[in-house]
């Protein structure tokens, strides 16, 4: 089922420039709540004023669908916390998303596999710019995309001279 809808968020993808964000921030908070209350733990949403008004290409959307995923999974895989935030908001001409756990955090040990590097791939190939911080107390990932600003994004959709 998850192939499927993969296979479905990538064809829509490719066939239009751009989403409104309001219907994916609902799917992007059921998801993550149901996937988070099967494994135990509790979900935190908050969504600043103006984001889901925002528009954002497909393959940016794409992008930040399986960025949030990977980040829930972390969580339920390796917090070992009660709790999950997820936070949504514009800030300096960035729509910031800043995903935090309760949990155990790592040792000194600690390496990114996977999960990270792929987010971390995801982040470049869409712009964005992604910070990790591990503690003792948890782990926070937040994810910063870059607005257009209005003179560009009108520009961005004029066919070229």
């Amino acid at each position: 089922q998850e192939a499927l809808a993969e296979i479905r968020e990538i064809i829509s993808g490719s066939l239009d420039g751009g989403d409104e964000l309001a219907p994916h921030l609902v799917r992007w908070r059921e998801e993550s709540a149901t996937r988070l209350e099967g494994a135990g733990l509790r979900l935190h949403w908050s969504e600043g004023d103006g984001t889901p008004a925002l528009t954002l290409a497909s393959r940016t959307i794409y992008h930040l669908t399986r960025m949030i995923r990977e980040a829930v999974t972390n969580a339920i895989r390796h917090s070992g916390g009660t709790q999950l935030s997820i936070t949504l908001g514009i800030e300096e001409g960035e729509l910031c998303l800043a995903i935090e756990d309760d949990g155990r955090g790592v040792g000194p040990d600690w390496c990114p596999g996977r999960g990270i590097t792929g987010m971390r791939h995801r982040a470049r190939e869409i712009g964005a710019r992604v910070e990790i911080s591990i503690t003792a107390t948890g782990c926070r990932i937040e994810i910063g995309v870059p607005l257009a600003r209005p003179e560009t994004a009108s520009l961005q959709g004029s066919p070229s001279r």
